[in-house]
């Protein structure tokens, strides 16, 4: 009885509290406004949007409420509801991001068949192409197989396109968008580019570095590929420092310029550590906690970062929260708001002194340093696996204001999963250097970029992750409950049921193309092919 009434308050939350019902009655598929014209800033609100979520609710919808619970970087305490965390599905809160992915999609084919014969504005239909890539693989890794409207072909229903087909089409776009660009002709200024100002040549690092993400995301289920648009997407030139992180300010649409996380805690929203966060940062490179930050309750030897990212709660104690607590034991002892450790930086301090205007992370250079280890590890991809470990370790070090990288690397303590910094020591079970690799990525991209943690838990199994406590029994019941089994994680989010009713025919093409699974929430997407590469012990 009690899963029944959890169920029914999910169904009404997930209705009436956090969606716009007038959404369920628009068509994506023939979105409205205005066509693009280049006498406008248009562009810069699809920049934007795409980026953040378009503003704080859809941000809460989509990466707090989803995203962020399934990277197990952030949780929520207070909750007395049965929500995603638990793995179940909530179509109020997906429905809306769902139609602005098509409606931006079709405004920047819009942009590129207006641009595309004029040889003016060859940079502009450049970074359409590639913003259009940038959007649609965000959204094909949340839900799998989805409409991708063409510009080359405009249909009034566009079909839906299988995973592999839209990622075949990603290598393609990059790679022609970066050579069509050309810094000798004439492209956005500031105020409608606010990435990168205007700066052809770093469109083209970020084009060829999300080419290399997108090529990592393939290497389970097609090796040669992935080394393939590797090899490609480093010799074009990817990000070679922190000058050429992709951030954008955040967004403004009667929020303020606030940040979404400092939203999120205004209204009490408030976002915690994990449990598998703290084991993964405990105890790593053997640095002591620091004396600046007073806690009671703490771990002997911290991740120098960790303190930063995550304060000590009101009770004084810094640990995190086991993922997918049931209703009936959140906000319980030992699990109280009060005792766990909450979102740091972001939010400290008295509201003038929050840090409302921080643009949002959307690709690092770190994160390009890390994927360059993996390639050169697993692919055979020509370079120095260590040497880009290294510069990540050390860059996502800088980033956060801390010291001691070089001490930390050469440390062999080893975190709660087995881990340890040093990347030459692979002595113990959980202590691989791709281990190594992929806990450095997943900590270096908190909190903003928490969707690569959880793409990489799916193509991986790492980090090691927690298995939630309380999962959908209609879909996990049989579930495993063991670390090691990537069958006991989440894999992807369902679509929208008015799919199913307002466009039932390629929805049910769309069924059939993501394999016997069908749209359930433990459905492997096609580059999921349950590989496990976690050895830790514990």
């Amino acid at each position: 009885m009690k899963t029944t009434k959890y169920f029914l308050i999910l169904i009404i939350f997930g209705l009436f509290s956090c969606s716009d019902l007038d959404q369920m009655n628009k068509d994506p598929h023939h979105p409205t406004g205005a066509m693009y014209d280049f006498s406008t800033s248009q562009i810069s609100t699809i920049l934007r949007a795409g980026s953040t979520y378009d503003g704080a609710h859809r941000y809460q919808r989509v990466k707090s409420l989803h995203i962020d619970f399934y990277s197990q970087m952030l949780d929520e305490v207070p909750s007395g509801w049965i929500n995603t965390r638990n793995y179940f599905s909530n179509d109020g809160w997906t429905i809306d991001y769902w139609n602005s992915v098509l409606s931006w999609i079709s405004s920047l084919n819009g942009i590129i068949n207006l641009g595309k014969d004029d040889p003016n504005r060859v940079n502009t239909v450049a970074l359409a192409r590639i913003w259009r890539v940038y959007i649609q693989s965000q959204a094909t890794d949340l839900f799998g197989v989805m409409p991708f409207p063409s510009y080359k072909n405009v249909v009034e229903n566009p079909p839906y396109v299988s995973v592999e087909d839209q990622y075949k089409e990603f290598f393609g776009e990059l790679d022609e968008a970066v050579k069509m660009m050309n810094p000798a002709k004439g492209f956005l200024n500031s105020s409608e580019d606010m990435i990168y100002g205007g700066d052809v040549n770093k469109w083209k690092k970020f084009a060829n570095s999300l080419r290399l993400r997108l090529a990592l995301r393939v290497s389970e289920v097609d090796a040669a590929l992935s080394k393939q648009q590797a090899e490609a997407a480093i010799a074009a030139g990817v990000m070679e420092s922190e000058a050429d992180d992709a951030k954008c300010p955040p967004s403004n649409e009667g929020w303020g310029n606030d940040y979404n996380y400092t939203l999120l805690f205004s209204w009490g929203e408030t976002q915690h550590m994990t449990s598998s966060f703290e084991k993964l940062v405990t105890n790593i490179g053997g640095i002591d906690w620091p004396a600046a930050v007073t806690a009671t309750v703490k771990p002997a030897k911290v991740d120098p970062r960790a303190p930063v990212m995550f304060d000590p709660a009101s009770s004084g104690s810094w640990k995190g929260v086991p993922p997918g607590l049931h209703p009936d034991n959140v906000n319980q002892d030992p699990n109280k708001s009060t005792q766990i450790a909450i979102l740091g930086v972001y939010t400290v301090g008295p509201p003038s002194a929050r840090k409302l205007n921080r643009k949002y992370d959307l690709m690092l250079y770190e994160e390009v340093c890390f994927l360059k280890a993996e390639a050169m590890l697993r692919m055979g991809v020509s370079g120095n696996a260590k040497a880009e470990y290294t510069k990540g370790v050390a860059a996502s070090f800088a980033r956060w204001g801390v010291t001691g990288s070089d001490a930390y690397l050469a440390s062999t303590e080893k975190n709660l999963a087995g881990t340890s910094a040093n990347f030459d020591d692979i002595s113990g079970a959980g202590n691989t250097q791709l281990e190594k690799i992929i806990t450095q990525k997943y900590i270096s991209l908190f909190p903003d970029v928490s969707i690569e943690g959880w793409s990489d838990k799916r193509r991986l199994n790492l980090p090691r992750f927690d298995v939630p406590v309380y999962r959908d029994p209609a879909t996990y019941g049989a579930a495993p409950s063991n670390f090691a089994n990537p069958a006991s994680f989440i894999r992807r989010v369902k679509i929208p049921a008015s799919e199913s009713i307002n466009n039932k025919t390629e929805y049910d093409k769309g069924v059939i193309l993501m394999g016997s699974g069908g749209d359930l929430t433990n459905t492997p997407l096609w580059w999921d092919k349950s590989k496990n590469y976690c050895t830790s012990p514990n």
